[in-house]
Formats: structure tokens, sequence, C-alpha cells
């Protein structure tokens, strides 16, 4: 819980603290007269450690990207030693003075304010017990005793201080969760009024395009027959080419959608790290990537001879490669000859993927703040670049933004280096690694059951990843004798990856024609209503099924994930023996 929060904490909070706290731990020591005495000794080393601490926060962001991974821990113990455990060793050596019991109450309202409520009950009781502890084990002195004036001054501004600081910092933390919320109810509600005119457009496409033939065929004929007919208002191919430019236009504005979808949940980062090769990443990227025309996507070279594994997530590799790219895109609209350069290169510690234009730039003022959510809307949601630096970093690694106006704008991004043996124990789980990986490449067919076969092929359309082929039945049986066929006499290249099944339909349920799938290794998807029946949850949990996605506004969004997931190289562990 506590990592969780931490990243919550932005840049900003980090320097604004290290600032005051250097400021309050260093300049005092040119106002005090030097002592002998060991509470002044032990006082100014106290101080003189804090304020280092402090500054390292200060120019935490020129952290070497390996250490990133380690700031909110940091930032924990910084708080810890320079507020409860200081004020609490100094408010004991001192007998409890006045001095350091207002120092307390300002301890209690900073960590009040810096930190959620959990967060601060557990800094405050390690501070308050370890600065106990030090101050017993390093002092002798008597017992002292505190006025009752005193205690009551001193329970007072405790409480006092404590209070105030949570409700404030609770309030802050409610406002801020209610405007994510808030947020993220928008942004579906839109997405899910945008998808389902450009899903049915893209079906209406998909008939045009295979009905447009027989017309234009017709049309022909007819002229060759000498029907009076009237001449067309455009070139002919021209019009052969108009169903393919609305399904770009289509699909790319469904990528962009997904995109902003996945801007928005991305933040928190939980991914499973698995050997991913960038060049894969690279190449899926260009070829999925939803261009305007050839000659948006002519501006994209690539100079990959320099190639490298690296552990991550493909998918969320290639997502941050879509941002970077579309970014690139935006900038270079305007430019005579724009380019865009994507390159690799490997050091002796450390991996490099660097993606350059020739764009209009970066302000400076500005390149401060382009990785902040919500802080530069320039060229989108303002979203996609903080969303790049928490998967870069959850990945152990960095982004980085070199520019110069009407010049160029280079994201650099460094990824750890893995050893082969690194790779190797990546790909295996602990518990299996005296077993055998056997490795086959799944082809990327599936198969769509669902009694409504119009709601199956949008479906189908609205898909925007790459698959060999993708066959649609309204019959759960015979959908099943096709699939065991296959599996019994198709060839490798014909095996299916993946079949989705709705769970209502009538005659056979989407669970007993899973059940009766003789095929081990086809992925077998649900889609079941609103409320998820019980029995295909359990049915998820005991592997009868890979996953059930339930038909709500970003459905289409979580199949494609899943679907995804089968285009990466499976792993079967032969059994001992």
């Amino acid at each position: 819980m506590l990592d969780h929060m931490a990243i919550e904490q932005t840049p900003q909070t980090y320097v604004l603290f290290g600032v005051f706290a250097v400021i309050n731990y260093i300049v005092p020591y040119f106002m005090w007269v030097p002592s002998t005495d060991a509470a002044y000794e032990t006082l100014l080393f106290f101080r003189l450690t804090a304020g280092t601490m402090c500054f390292l926060l200060i120019i935490s962001e020129s952290w070497p990207p390996w250490l990133h991974r380690f700031l909110p821990l940091y930032w924990y113990i910084t708080l810890l030693f320079c507020l409860p455990f200081i004020t609490t060793y100094m408010f004991i050596q001192s007998h409890a003075s006045i001095f350091w019991m207002v120092n307390a109450g300002l301890t209690l309202f900073l960590l009040g304010i810096l930190l959620h409520w959990a967060e601060f009950l557990i800094i405050l009781f390690l501070g308050v017990f370890l600065g106990s502890l030090v101050a017993t084990v390093h002092h002798h002195d008597a017992p002292f005793f505190i006025d009752k004036d005193d205690i009551y001054l001193f329970a007072y501004m405790c409480v006092f201080s404590t209070l105030i600081a949570l409700i404030f910092s609770r309030k802050k933390d409610i406002q801020e969760h209610e405007r994510l919320r808030t947020l993220n109810v928008m942004i579906n509600n839109i997405a899910h009024e945008i998808r389902t005119p450009l899903a049915t457009l893209l079906h209406y496409s998909s008939h045009i395009a295979r009905s447009l033939p027989i017309y234009m065929e017709a049309y022909g004929q007819a002229l060759k027959a000498g029907v009076p007919v009237r001449a067309l208002p455009t070139d002919a191919k021209e019009i052969h080419q108009l169903p393919k430019k609305q399904k770009q236009i289509a699909h790319r504005a469904l990528k962009m959608v997904d995109m902003l979808i996945q801007n928005i949940h991305g933040f928190s980062f939980n991914a499973k790290l698995a050997p991913v090769d960038i060049n894969v990443c690279i190449q899926k990227a260009i070829a999925e990537y939803p261009f305007i025309g050839d000659a948006e996507q002519a501006k994209v070279k690539t100079d990959t001879t320099t190639h490298f594994m690296f552990a991550g997530q493909e998918i969320l590799m290639v997502h941050v490669l879509f941002n970077l790219i579309k970014n690139a895109l935006t900038a270079t609209q305007s430019t005579h000859n724009g380019r865009i350069v994507i390159t690799t290169k490997t050091t002796n510690l450390k991996n490099i993927l660097i993606i350059e234009d020739n764009g209009v730039g970066i302000n400076p003022k500005r390149l401060k703040s382009i990785f902040e959510p919500f802080r530069d809307f320039s060229s989108g949601s303002g979203i996609g670049l903080a969303f790049c630096k928490n998967i870069i970093q959850g990945f152990g690694g960095g982004i980085f933004c070199e520019s110069e106006p009407g010049q160029y704008t280079r994201f650099i991004i460094t990824l750890p280096r893995c050893s082969e043996s690194e790779i190797q124990a990546l790909r295996l789980p602990t518990s299996e690694a005296k077993k055998v990986p056997v490795f086959r490449k799944e082809p990327r067919n599936y198969v769509f059951i669902d009694d409504q076969s119009y709601f199956a092929e949008v479906v189908i359309s609205s898909l925007l990843i790459p698959y060999q082929s993708c066959k649609n039945y309204d019959n759960p049986r015979q959908a099943l004798e096709h699939i065991n066929h296959i599996y019994r006499n198709g060839a490798p290249e014909d095996q299916l990856a993946a079949i989705v099944v709705d769970q209502d339909m009538p005659g056979l349920k989407g669970l007993e024609l899973c059940a009766q799938i003789e095929d081990p290794l086809v992925k077998k998807i649900i889609l079941t209503g609103e409320a998820d029946p019980i029995e295909v949850e359990d049915a998820v949990e005991q592997g009868k099924i890979y996953a059930c996605v339930t038909k709500s506004h970003n459905f289409i969004q979580k199949l494609e994930d899943l679907l995804l997931e089968t285009h990466e190289t499976s792993k079967y562990v032969l059994p001992e023996t």
C-alpha cells in the first residue's frame, strides 16, 4: 500500500518538501553559537543528515533511471527521519522544552498534509518508537517531569494539528478521487457513444466492400450493352477505394479512443514482466498504428540493426510507441519533409530506444512538465506521456526528452540490460524451473459463436488486432463440429488460438460447448451479460475456460487485450518422467 500511495506524489511535492527541509535544518546552523556540548553535536549531526537527505529529494529527477523505482521508499524514510524521529529524540533530550513541543505540533501537521491517514499512522508510530529508543539508549539522564499546564498545551497542539491536517488532507483526497472517478465515467461514456456508431460504420463498410465490385461489374456490362446509364461522378478506381478509406478512418478513430481509455486507466502499474523483443514491438506498433494513408506511414523510418531483449510487457511497450508516434506525427504535420526515426542502441549498462522527429519542437518552459498528467494538452489529453513514463519506470527504465524548438524532438527510453540467464528465468515460473519448456507459436485463428450473428459481425469488424482468420457461427453445434474437426485434421497453421462464445445461447450454453471442445490448447473466452453468472466465474478459477468478459461499454477493448495475449509465444511444459 505504501508503494502505491507514494507513486501518487508529484515531483513538485518532493522538491517543495526538500527545499523547505533543507532551509529548516541547515540555515539555523549559522544562527547558533558553536558548543562542545554532546547534545549540540548530536543535533548538528541529525540536521546535516536530514539536510543531505532532503537535498537528494530536490534533485530526484536527475537520479539514474534504475534508482527511480526506489524513490517512494526513500521518500518515506526521509519523512520518518526528518519529522517524527528527530522531533521525538530532541523532545526527550531537551526534557520536553516548549520549543520542541511546538515542533511536535508542526511535525504532526506536516505529516497529516503530506500523507494518507494510514501512512500517517505507520510513519508516526515508527518515528516515535525509533526516536524514543535511540534517545533512551544514548542518554542516561534522570527521569524528568512535565508541568501539568504544559501537558495540556502539548496535548492540545498535537490533537489540533493532527485533526486539522487530516481533515484538509482527507478533503483533498476525496476531491481528487471524485475528479478521477468523474473523468473515468465521462471518458467511458464518450467512448461508448463513439464506439457504437463507428463499429456500425465498419460493419456497413465491410458490406459495401463486398457488394461494390458486383455493382461496378453490372455497371460496366450496362455500358458495354449500350444501356443509357448516368456517368459516375468520380473515377471507378477511386470508388473502389472509398470503403477501404472509410474503414481506415473508423479504425483510426477507434484506436484513438482505445489509447485515450488506456492512458486514463493505465497509471497503476502491476504487469508481470516477461521477455520482450524490442524489434517485434516496433514492427507491431508500425503495422497496427492507424496511419491516415501511406504518406503518413512513410514518415516513419527505423534503424533497428541493434537488437535487444528486455523485461517488460509487449502490449504495454507497443502502446508506449503508439503514444510517441502520435505525438511525432502531430509535431511534423506542418513540417516540410517530416521525418520520424526509431532507433535502437545498446551500451554495457543499458538498452536504448530513441524516437526522434524533425517537427516543431517543444518550448523549453514546457519540457520539464510534459511527463506530468494533465499538465500538457498541446498534443492531446495531457496524460499520454505520463502513462508512458509510468510504464517505462515499471520496466525498471527511464524516459527523457530533448528538444530544440523548430528543429527536433527526441524521446530517449532506457531499459536495463538482461543477460541470457535472466531472460530464461523470466520465461519459466520458479515452480517449473526444473521442467523442460516446449515452445509453439500460437496461430492467429479465431472463432466467434453467438446466436445473434449481427452482434458478432460488429464485434469482429471492430477488432483492431491482426489475425489470420476469424470465423463467425450462429449455430453452436455446427461451430463445435468445426472446432473439433480442425483439431483432429487441420494443419498446424490452421489450429485455433482462441474461441469467443456467448454464454446465453438457446440449445447449448457457452460453458457446455467449451466442455466438449477437444483441443486442450485453445483459449476459451466466454461472453456474458451485465451480471456474470457464478458458474462462469467458477469455471475461470478452476481453469476450465481462459477468461470471461462482460458485455459492458468497453468490453471490445478487454476482448482485444485477451486475444493479443494469444499472439505471444506460448509455453507448454513436458510432464516429468
